[in-house]
């Protein structure tokens, strides 16, 4: 008889790999949910349309010239070719950040990131056809380079293509040499490969080490007096400013002689953990309250009862008044009235005559001490009777004959008023 063939190690690599591929769908769900950077540069429905769309952003390459509209433009806006709706035009070879896109019925409209200059550009351009963009599929183009070692293949079509990951961390690492070449000459920049020296200068108080450029066998450090200069130049080149060096449209672009990129300090904001954090703590706190719905009432000593909750009436005839300290006085009116069809008086104590307001909570009432709890009156029970139980518990009251306007006699029965 064959051996069965065990499965164990394959089904928990599939498990792992589903886990992986679930967690990295939700990463890229949250962060689309959390980039109100988009809404602010493309609009709500880009916006809405990344979420939908699992979108992830590339960096692409034209393949032809195109022109980048500030906004989707209708057919007719697009025949009169208004030349104020052009932000700037891409030449063929110039790179773009893809930043999502939206499929009409026969032309796709791409949001798109470039540069002239310091200045940063979002716009649209339009592609004349309808083309693939990877979506949630760049999900499982991650994990294959992450499991597999093997780099993903590019997509591509005929107005533009995507950039090898391979090209981009090149142009990083050359853009990190001239970054080293310009704080060479801006600041006091040292570099030590000695374990002793770089934890001399981790514990030095006139050197700080720039981490953005170190590694753990290279460590590159200047004064402290100049270590903000140092950090602004990084930012000016591999920070926020890498984008304006990537997808630059012209034809050169010196962030010292042009001017870095400064992003506008609201931008700055919506795009700092920070904000989405609170925002997320704000929406969470809005969905917990939604999915809690109204408050419940607790137990009777604590809040106040309304009289739709009066408990119904058991066989024998007999009703169930609920009350508490919280309980207003015109909430044992309405019940009382509910329960057997007549009125009642409060007063201020047992043995004093003086009615109070409606709008009086039964606790400031009694001097009785204890807490209140619900009388089950049968009625048969005479009016007497009612009026000492309820004056047991700290609470005066007197029976009204059913027009409400006269006191019903001690010996009368509830049933019979």
């Amino acid at each position: 008889m064959a051996k069965k063939k065990d499965k164990g190690p394959g089904c928990l690599m599939y498990l792992f790999f589903m886990a992986v591929l679930a967690s990295l769908v939700t990463y890229i769900f949250i962060s689309n949910t959390f980039s109100f950077k988009t809404m602010l540069s493309y609009g709500p429905s880009q916006y809405f349309a990344n979420i939908l769309h699992f979108h992830k952003d590339y960096y692409c390459q034209s393949k032809s010239t195109q022109k980048i509209y500030k906004e989707i433009l209708s057919p007719e806006s697009l025949a009169q070719k208004d030349k104020n709706m052009v932000i700037t035009t891409l030449q063929p070879g110039k790179r773009f950040k893809l930043k999502g896109y939206r499929t009409k019925e026969y032309v796709t409209w791409v949001a798109v990131k470039v540069a002239d200059g310091s200045d940063v550009i979002y716009g649209y351009l339009m592609v004349p056809d309808k083309i693939d963009i990877p979506t949630v599929w760049a999900t499982f183009n991650r994990l294959q380079e992450t499991f597999l070692d093997s780099p993903p293949e590019p997509f591509s079509n005929k107005y533009f293509s995507e950039i090898p990951s391979k090209s981009i961390e090149q142009y990083r690492n050359n853009l990190l040499g001239a970054l080293k070449t310009k704080l060479g000459q801006t600041v006091k920049l040292k570099k030590t490969t000695q374990p002793a020296e770089m934890q001399k200068i981790k514990d030095s108080k006139d050197f700080r080490i720039i981490d953005d450029i170190s590694s753990d066998t290279v460590v590159y450090y200047c004064p402290k007096s100049e270590y903000e200069k140092a950090e602004a130049l990084y930012d000016a080149y591999l920070g926020s400013g890498f984008d304006t060096h990537y997808v630059q449209v012209a034809h050169a672009y010196d962030p010292g002689k042009d001017g870095a990129f400064k992003q506008g300090i609201f931008l700055r904001i919506v795009d700092t953990w920070y904000f989405k954090v609170f925002i997320g703590l704000v929406l969470f706190c809005i969905i917990r309250r939604m999915c809690k719905g109204p408050k419940s009432s607790p137990s009777d000593n604590d809040t106040e009862q309304s009289p739709s909750t009066s408990k119904p009436k058991n066989a024998n005839g007999s009703a169930s008044i609920d009350l508490a300290t919280k309980m207003r006085v015109k909430n044992l009116k309405d019940q009382f009235r509910k329960a057997f069809g007549c009125q009642i008086r409060v007063y201020t104590t047992p043995s004093t005559k003086r009615q109070v307001k409606d709008d009086i909570q039964l606790g400031d009432l009694r001097d009785v001490k204890g807490p209140l709890q619900a009388l089950t009156i049968a009625p048969s029970a005479t009016v007497d009777q009612v009026e000492q139980r309820f004056g047991e518990l700290g609470i005066g009251i007197q029976v009204m004959n059913a027009d409400g306007k006269t006191l019903a006699p001690n010996d009368a029965k509830l049933k019979d008023l």
